[in-house]
């Protein structure tokens, strides 16, 4: 699917779009081939795709001969605002990456800054990776719920309760699904 360029924006990112016809994503933690279906109805769609290990995925994709419809960029996610001018992104969107972050706040923070007022950050993770892999390899944080549905990171260390800390500049909206977390962070 993810060399399928007539493939529609999957239900979830494509419900959080505005309602004007040129729109502008980021996908962050994208890995060597973006996720995202590359179509919406009546709109046109501009990916960007960001990951520390761009270089590395290009030589594997160079090695095959495969070249991408969306070329992941090298860059990190608590580093944004150094690639990207703030407000300039109508949705940024990010899948099982964030929680491999060195600093998951930061990141998010930075998606945030990126993405145009009344616009989304839509994030889909595992719940509690980090304790489920043991604190091994990239998973180093958890994500979770809180009891009121807030969305909590933490790691062994500490706790912070991304809802309430971050309320003055963006509503939090998070829900479990199956063993994910979705989180739909509104910029204000």
């Amino acid at each position: 699917k993810r060399f399928d360029n007539d493939l529609f924006l999957q239900p979830r990112p494509s419900a959080l779009l505005p309602s004007y016809a040129n729109i502008k994503i980021l996908d962050v933690g994208a890995g060597p081939l973006t996720v995202l279906g590359k179509k919406v109805e009546g709109k046109n769609i501009s990916i960007i795709a960001v990951d520390p290990l761009a270089d590395e995925y290009d030589q594997i994709l160079n090695q095959f001969n495969i070249k991408p419809f969306v070329k992941t960029q090298m860059g990190y996610a608590e580093k944004l605002n150094e690639k990207f001018k703030t407000n300039s992104f109508d949705l940024v969107f990010s899948c099982n990456a964030i929680d491999h972050c060195f600093n998951p706040e930061e990141a998010i923070l930075q998606m945030v800054a990126l993405v145009k007022q009344d616009c989304y950050v839509l994030l889909e993770h595992g719940i509690n990776e980090a304790e489920n892999q043991n604190y091994s390899g990239f998973h180093q944080w958890n994500f979770s719920l809180s009891n009121d549905n807030d969305f909590i990171i933490s790691n062994k260390k500490t706790s912070i309760n991304m809802t309430k800390k971050y309320a003055d500049i963006c509503t939090i909206k998070s829900e479990q699904i199956n063993n994910a977390i979705i989180n739909r962070i509104l910029k204000h």
